[in-house]
């Protein structure tokens, strides 16, 4: 699940001009660890991601904090996003390798500055690192996620359960009345076994 948020600390503010705003975007939204991990990368530290942090107000922004994972790394703003300064309208990106002892994990990020006229803004964001499979029983089902639910309005675990239980019973082979089973039509391309030993060969 990703979540992002984009917000302005209110300051003092002259007529009508706005002040400065970013947002925090993660590329890819969900982390996944494929194979050996991120390529670009090391070993140890296999699960990658792009951090982007734009300005939405044509208003520079002078980079103050940023934390992410529970650790400040105010110090690495510079080696990390190449510039303390997010230009106005303009766009800073990080490369972040992660080490993580467990999965799944939701890793919260938040960035703040000060734009021109002294106005407190920060950007935060909300980023899942998963591995590709979760197990269970012995099958294989994808973890459930909020992501399909209106923003704001995450169904309940038991409804995200339930609904979960129903496509696994959808996908999964059953005998009718009249004794015909019927079974989804696999993915071409993937491995199947047959339900019976064939002995006439």
């Amino acid at each position: 699940m990703v979540k992002e948020n984009l917000s302005v600390v209110p300051g003092p503010e002259t007529g009508n001009q706005k002040g400065a705003a970013m947002s925090l975007t993660s590329d890819p939204a969900v982390v996944i660890k494929t194979g050996a991990g991120d390529p670009k990368c090391a070993p140890d530290y296999p699960y990658g991601q792009t951090l982007n942090l734009q300005e939405r107000n044509g208003i520079a922004v002078k980079l103050t904090k940023f934390v992410a994972g529970g650790s400040d790394y105010t110090d690495r703003i510079p080696s990390w996003f190449g510039s303390t300064t997010l230009p106005a309208s303009g766009a800073l990106h990080a490369k972040i390798c992660w080490q993580l002892t467990t999965v799944p994990v939701t890793l919260a990020y938040e960035i703040d500055g000060i734009d021109g006229s002294g106005q407190k803004v920060q950007a935060t964001l909300s980023v899942e690192f998963k591995s590709p499979l979760d197990t269970k029983s012995g099958g294989v089902f994808p973890r459930v996620t909020g992501l399909s639910a209106w923003p704001g309005h995450l169904p309940s675990p038991e409804m995200a359960m339930r609904k979960a239980e129903e496509e696994r019973r959808a996908a999964a082979p059953h005998r009718t009345p009249s004794g015909m089973v019927v079974a989804p039509v696999p993915i071409a391309g993937s491995a199947s076994v047959p339900l019976k030993d064939r002995t006439d060969r």
